[in-house]
């Protein structure tokens, strides 16, 4: 009885494991990124002013990934302002790209305080494969 137990973890166990490594071939051969900005539109604001920018993206919402991510702005002087921390599920993701198909539109307050003169938004993405 007991011998037929230890067959039966060790074939479980094997069989654990071959998934496993299996899974991770498989995540290690995905070496394209699930979101890239094709192009952005410059826009144009004051400090203490909202800026709308818009940007051509590519969604591959066939990954199942949700994503979180946070977003600062560098004004002209390289000084860092927090614009803050947010996630998205990812029906969330598939959402996003049915209401703008390839296009991402964020609005952000540009901090009264920021240098005039040429300024960026930058976002930091963190993917999470949920398939």
């Amino acid at each position: 009885m007991i011998a037929v137990a230890r067959a039966y973890l060790g074939t479980f166990l094997g069989g654990m494991l071959f998934a496993m490594l299996c899974a991770a071939g498989v995540m290690s051969l995905d070496r394209s990124a699930p979101f890239e900005v094709l192009s952005v539109e410059p826009a144009h604001v004051r400090p203490g002013e909202f800026v709308t920018i818009r940007a051509k993206v590519r969604r591959d919402t066939a990954r199942g990934c949700a994503a979180s991510f946070s977003r600062y702005l560098f004004d002209s002087a390289s000084v860092r302002f927090d614009l803050g921390d947010a996630s998205l599920s990812a029906s969330g993701i598939h959402s996003l790209e049915r209401r703008t198909p390839g296009e991402l539109i964020v609005t952000a307050l540009v901090p009264s305080i920021a240098a005039r003169g040429p300024a960026t938004i930058e976002t930091q993405l963190e993917y999470v494969w949920l398939q």
